[in-house]
Parts: C-alpha cells; sequence; structure tokens
C-alpha cells in the first residue's frame, strides 16, 4: 500500500514560485489574444458604422463585449485550476527531492538509510535508486573496513605494547567502530 503525503507543500518556497511561474505565463499567453482581438473588433465596428444600423452595431458590441467577459473569465478559471495542477506536480518533485535530501542529512549524522522509497507517481526515481545503490555500496565497505580492523585487532594482540598501539591507532583512524554520529 502507498503511503500519501498530507501536506501538499512540502517545500512552499519552490512549489508557489514554480506554480506562479507558469500560470503567469499562460496568463499572459491567454490574455494577448482577446486584447489583440480588440483593436481589431474596434477597426471593424468602425467601418461597419459606416453601413450599419446603429441597432445592428449595439447587438455586435454587445455580443463581443460578454464574448470578451465569458473569454476572460474562463481563463481565470483555467489558471485557477492550472495552479491546482502546477501545485500537485510540484509536489511529486518537491517530496521526493525532501526525502533524498533527509536521507542524505541522516546518512551525514551516520544512520544510513539503505531503502529509500518514493511513491508510484513520484519524479527522480533514477536519483533515490542511485541513492540506495550508493547507500549499500558504503555499508559494504564500511563492513569490509570493520572486519579489516577486528583482524589488524587480533593481530596486535601478538605484538609488543607500542606496535599494540599503532595498530590501536591507525584502526580508530578508520573508525572500525561505529561512525561517529553528531
Amino acid at each position: 500500500m502507498q503511503h500519501q503525503r498530507r501536506i501538499l507543500l512540502i517545500n512552499r518556497k519552490f512549489q508557489l514560485k514554480f506554480s506562479i511561474f507558469i500560470c503567469l505565463w499562460v496568463a499572459i499567453l491567454s490574455l494577448a489574444l482577446p486584447f489583440g482581438l480588440h483593436s481589431e473588433m474596434h477597426s471593424f465596428m468602425q467601418v461597419l458604422s459606416r453601413s450599419a444600423s446603429p441597432e445592428a452595431l449595439q447587438q455586435i458590441q454587445n455580443f463581443y463585449s460578454g464574448m470578451f467577459r465569458v473569454y476572460i473569465a474562463a481563463v481565470c478559471i483555467a489558471v485557477g485550476i492550472l495552479f491546482w495542477l502546477c501545485l500537485v506536480l510540484s509536489h511529486r518533485i518537491a517530496g521526493p527531492m525532501y526525502r533524498i535530501q533527509t536521507a542524505l542529512e541522516r546518512w551525514k549524522r551516520g544512520n544510513i538509510e539503505h531503502h529509500l522509497k518514493l511513491r508510484k507517481d513520484d519524479h527522480f526515481k533514477e536519483l533515490a535508486d542511485a541513492y540506495n545503490e550508493a547507500a549499500l555500496e558504503y555499508i559494504e565497505l564500511r563492513n569490509q573496513v570493520r572486519k579489516v580492523c577486528e583482524k589488524l585487532e587480533a593481530l596486535s594482540q601478538d605484538l609488543d605494547m607500542k606496535h599494540r598501539a599503532q595498530i590501536h591507532e591507525m584502526t580508530g583512524d578508520l573508525q572500525c567502530g561505529n561512525p561517529k554520529k553528531s
């Protein structure tokens, strides 16, 4: 069963900036058309005013004004829906990045999560897989170092105190025990 994140805004600054950027450009591009048509309609009405009756001109003007308002309202609704969709999409980006970042911060403190899972529809699964592979390799390498340290410590038992201290110092430098936690 896949877990669901309960918080939509994982990285508020990134997600809002992303959503506003996309919606702003869509709104600008969507509104350019009716405002461009507005000047053309004005020119058309001037030409038509020479031959059409005032009532016909008023009906055309009313129709155009109504269509203009409907279009503007439709663009506003579409931008609102697009904003919500951008938040959801950015959530699929910000969530995995947050998981990977927190896993790296835990690794830095010595707590290695070697099976980082992302949700089914999340992005950056390749990055999570690369993290998992690196963590497993690191754990394997750390275990090999511990085994070598144990062997060195065992061999040092047969040595004199001076050499035993030197080997103990070297194995300490390799952090043969548990890694330091900060």
